[in-house]
This record gives structure tokens, sequence and C-alpha cells, in this order.
């Protein structure tokens, strides 16, 4: 445990800088570090609609020594903004197997306000397998990573489609799908390829891409290569909230660490809590930590009685945050000698949940011998 408080110690910075992202894909020797900047974290001077910031960016190994760095002057219009995507800068490294430390630094060169943030990464052995898949766009102004297909069009300068793994395969498919169909594209290589898509963007409205790894009759599949952002439910809950619903499905290690912790380390604590919890590290999306905002705004939406008691605080909807919807559901709001009663049912976990508005507000409570600690 003492290990582990370290660790988020050193590792993050206290300042916040939702949303902003890196993927880091490694292949022939050589590791591709692409930061992404949602357009979003961009302030607009209302005067000159323009934006002016510096980035610089330093990369330290295990022992703090400053391997690289770089800085990047950015202009912006307002109108070149892309929204949901992200700024993409991306730097290429002979980097030996290891853990490394990125720290990025965006000074606002007009406003005079700056944001740090740090990320761990690690650089896998040939032992390890990972895969990497990513959309990089230029347009005329600027390189990005979509939010949605529309947002690639025909006229673009560059748009690769990356594909990367440090597996050995027998073959890679790439599916591009369209309301009419889907069309087929072999891959030549394993590892390291950026395939060129403009092509594909020219064939018609493409809806959707997925790859296919197919490796000693083992077929690893994925269609989520698009920026994903988490500005909903970032602009909604504050730092203290987001702790305080990870509570609901951290170990009790993980949350006896988060809760020793001041405030100025809980956004470290967070971007390190969800770093140890990605069923898909290196790309675009961590399935586990979408899953749960997805849970928690809907808890929030459905569940909410009054301002005092936000429906991710109740008790249906802390069942709902770690449980997911239930499988079926019971209900009676005039029962006779009882309180109004809901049972949630999942049966693959072999769980009952029941709860009771005992004051007659709506406000369920879970009845005592059906809470989980």
């Amino acid at each position: 445990m003492i290990k582990f408080l370290i660790i988020v110690l050193l590792i993050f910075a206290a300042m916040q800088l939702s949303a902003q992202d890196i993927v880091v894909n490694t292949s022939d020797g050589t590791t591709s570090i692409h930061i992404l900047v949602p357009f979003s974290q961009y302030q607009f001077s209302a005067r000159t609609a323009s934006a002016r910031y510096q980035m610089s960016i330093n990369l330290l190994d295990t022992d703090k020594k400053n391997i690289h760095q770089d800085i990047y002057d950015i202009v912006l219009n307002e109108d070149w903004v892309i929204q949901g995507a992200a700024q993409l800068f991306s730097v290429r490294l002979d980097l030996k197997p290891g853990d490394f430390k990125l720290v990025t630094l965006l000074r606002n060169l007009n406003l005079g306000d700056k944001k740090e943030k740090q990320f761990t990464f690690a650089v896998p052995d040939s032992g390890q397998v990972v895969f990497t898949n990513m959309v990089i766009a230029q347009n005329e102004h600027l390189r990005f990573s979509p939010a949605s297909f529309a947002q690639l069009t025909p006229d673009l300068k560059t748009c690769v489609f990356v594909l990367d793994t440090t597996a050995v395969c027998d073959s890679i498919v790439l599916n591009a799908h369209y309301p009419e169909g889907i069309s087929r594209i072999n891959i030549p290589r394993f590892s390291g390829t950026e395939f060129d898509i403009l092509p594909l963007l020219q064939q018609g409205s493409l809806s959707n891409l997925e790859v296919r790894y197919y490796t000693k009759n083992i077929i690893s599949s994925n269609s989520w290569v698009l920026y994903q952002s988490y500005d909903q439910y970032l602009q909604r809950f504050t730092l203290k909230e987001q702790v305080q619903q990870i509570r609901y499905i951290a170990n009790q290690n993980e949350w006896r660490t988060i809760s020793r912790l001041a405030d100025k380390d809980l956004d470290s604590a967070v971007e390190y809590f969800w770093s140890r919890h990605d069923n898909s590290p290196g790309s675009l999306k961590n399935d586990l930590r979408e899953l749960f905002y997805e849970r928690v705004l809907k808890a929030d939406e459905l569940f909410t009685i009054h301002k005092k008691l936000p429906g991710w605080r109740s008790d249906r909807g802390k069942i709902y945050i770690k449980m997911g919807p239930p499988d079926e559901i019971v209900s009676d709001s005039f029962p006779i000698g009882q309180h109004p009663y809901i049972i949630w049912y999942y049966y693959r976990q072999n769980r009952i949940y029941r709860f009771e508005d005992k004051r007659g507000y709506g406000d369920y409570s879970l009845m005592e011998g059906f809470y989980e600690n």
C-alpha cells in the first residue's frame, strides 16, 4: 500500500488538464508518442477569435533523467476548431523496454494561464502483445484525431489508419463499413503500418473501421479507432465527486490509499486508478472507464430526487454504477402493510437488491442484508 501511495505521488502532477491523453505505440524498435489535446481545452480571445499557446514536453526515465524535450508553438483560429476532436502532436524515439514518464505543460500565451499533466507508460519487451489503432488526419491547418467519421472528408491533405501490434500476425484485415456494405482490405504488414484511408473516404460515407488480427487461429478485433472525450462527465462532476464515485468499484487497498491523499493529489490518483484499470492499454479507448462514466451519468439522470441527494449518491445509484442495469425489476408502489418497494434481480451474478421508500418521498433505501460493502 505504501508503495502504491508513493507511485501515485511521484507519477502524476497535481494540476488538472481534463481529457488530454496520449497514445503510445512501439514497432521495429521505434516508439511513437501521440499527444492529444482536445480542442475544448483551448480558450479564444473574444477580440481576435484566435489563440496562441506553447506546449513543452519532457520525457523522463525511471531515474528521473530527462531524455527528450520538445517545444511546440500553437496558433489557432476559432473557425479551425473541430468539435469533440483533439489536436495531435507526435514524437518518435528509440526507447529501450521499460517505464517512462511524460510531462506536458500547456501555456496560454494570450491569457497567461498554464496547465500541466503527467503520464506514465511502458515500452513493452518482445514477450508482451500490444495492439494500437487510431486515425490520424491532417487538413490545411493542423493534424487531429477525429471524434466521428463525419469529420473525415475526401479533401483532407492526409488521412491514415495506424495499425500497430507487437504480435507476429498471420494476416491483418481492415473492414471499411459503408451504408451499402463492407469493403474488405488485406494489410500487408503486421506492425507499424500507416494505411492510407483517403481512397476509402472517396468511395462513400464511411461509417466505421474495424481491424482484425489473425494469429495462430486467434482473432483480435478492434472497432474503436476514434478519439473519445470524457468532457460531459468531467464538466458535470467535481474532482472530489469523481473520487467518491470511484469508491464504489475500488478495492479496499486502492480506496484506503486514495482516501488518505490531500486534495491537491486527487487528480493524480484518479488518473492513476484508471491507468491501472484499462483493458486496452495503448489504445484510444478505455472501455472500463467509459462504461463507468456512462453508468454514473445514467444513475444521476434516473435516481436524482432533489439537490441534496444526487442520483449517483443514492442507494440505487450506487448499485447501478457497480452492477449496471438489472436483468429484471419488480416493484409495488402501494403494497398492503408494507413500504413501497423495488427489487432488482441480477441473474448472472446471482444477486438480489431490495429498495424501500420508507418516507414516501421516492427516496428508495437499500434494505439491510442486501447491500455489499
